[in-house]
């Protein structure tokens, strides 16, 4: 891409993404479509990603509505939960630091993402087992937070599901937990490695770090939203954004995909094919951010009270207060110019949205409910509730 096609495509990108890409209109009233998918509306997907980043700071950062003081006596763990091994893979480090001979007896430098995921025998790979752990990957966390609970009953979590390269789920968690309970990481490791869920549990490289101070705090909660900005691309767009090659990987996505629609789910009805979430997303049902909600014991992850409901309800009351129908229906119009312009562009949507994704995807501060976008700070968009354009 030229620098002058560049150019262009970084104004249009910031154009068309200003609005909603497929409103509903219902009596007369414009709502967002809500979508969390970049691929099916890039600006109600950041405001999704933008809403549950303000949500995980809410719970261990101190900021313009939470003050330091709430977050005393407070300790933070970093819980990672992985799947268990289905066959070996090939190993391909991220950095060339990290070289070592893989199963296959060849040495993979990070240029090989081909091979990313990819095992070494499909033949005697467990497609199905891991498309069955796929599916009780939520009721185990479940069972692994309740189990928690029992033995720490503050602890509050926030957590995020990531797909890796072999397409299997694992869990990245931020717990905090009162600090006269007397927590240890290796406890609340084995107490997690302890449970199971139709027969199924964690992998052995599993692990829970202790969380320091506030600068690690911010250092692992970013860390966090960065698989939260990877929940609003469709698997499609993961496996594009990775670069993986085609023939390999994809005969593994094949195979995957195969034993999914194969798997039987309660919804499964015989000589019917079945429309269940399962069958078309290698098992997974889990939903993909969540945090924990306040109860007798605890106040919930968020100590301020910030949910998606509030963050949408000032939205809404910021329209209300700033609205012009002319010139909202006058920038609807052109946003949608603006992305029949991009689409005819001379290069692919992967290219400009790697390119120019920064522009309203950047990083939610404590207290805003916008990205800091120049042009339009006073105009928020509103998934979900009536937003009138």
């Amino acid at each position: 891409m030229s620098n002058n096609q560049a150019s262009k495509a970084k104004e249009l990108y910031r154009k068309a993404n200003k609005y909603c890409s497929n409103p509903r209109i219902i009596k007369g009233k414009y709502y967002n479509c809500g979508s969390r998918l970049v691929s099916v509306c890039p600006h109600c997907a950041y405001l999704y990603r933008g809403d549950w980043l303000v949500i995980s700071y809410s719970g261990c950062l101190p900021g313009k509505n939470l003050p330091a003081e709430a977050l005393e006596g407070y300790v933070f763990y970093f819980l990672t939960l992985t799947a268990p091994s289905f066959g070996a893979v090939h190993y391909v480090p991220k950095d060339h630091d990290k070289l070592k001979i893989c199963g296959c007896g060849k040495i993979h430098t990070p240029e090989d993402l081909g091979f990313k995921g990819v095992p070494l025998d499909p033949d005697s790979y467990d497609y199905a087992g891991q498309v069955a752990w796929n599916k009780s990957a939520a009721s185990l966390w479940g069972n692994t937070y309740r189990a928690l609970r029992e033995k720490y009953p503050s602890l509050d979590f926030f957590k995020v599901w990531e797909w890796q390269a072999r397409g299997a789920l694992h869990l990245h968690a931020v717990l905090r937990v009162k600090q006269s309970e007397g927590t240890k990481p290796e406890k609340i490791t084995e107490i997690a490695l302890n449970q199971h869920s139709h027969g199924h549990g964690w992998g052995e490289k599993s692990l829970c770090e202790p969380v320091k101070d506030s600068t690690e705090r911010e250092k692992r909660t970013k860390y966090t939203g960065k698989y939260v900005s990877y929940s609003a691309k469709s698997w499609g767009q993961f496996l594009i954004s990775q670069q993986y090659d085609p023939t390999l990987i994809n005969e593994h996505y094949r195979r995957l995909d195969k034993a999914a629609k194969e798997l039987v789910c309660p919804k499964c009805v015989e000589g019917e094919t079945c429309t269940a979430a399962c069958h078309a997303n290698f098992g997974a049902t889990s939903r993909v951010i969540s945090n924990s909600r306040k109860s007798k014991d605890t106040p919930g992850w968020s100590l301020n009270g910030t949910t998606r409901k509030v963050l949408k309800q000032k939205r809404y009351n910021l329209y209300t207060s700033n609205y012009d129908r002319d010139d909202a229906k006058i920038g609807m119009a052109r946003a949608k110019k603006a992305r029949q312009e991009l689409a005819n562009l001379n290069c692919s949507p992967q290219d400009i949205a790697a390119r120019f994704a920064n522009i309203t995807a950047r990083y939610y501060k404590p207290g805003r409910t916008r990205p800091s976008t120049r042009n339009h700070r006073s105009k928020s968009s509103l998934a979900g509730l009536p937003a009138p354009f």
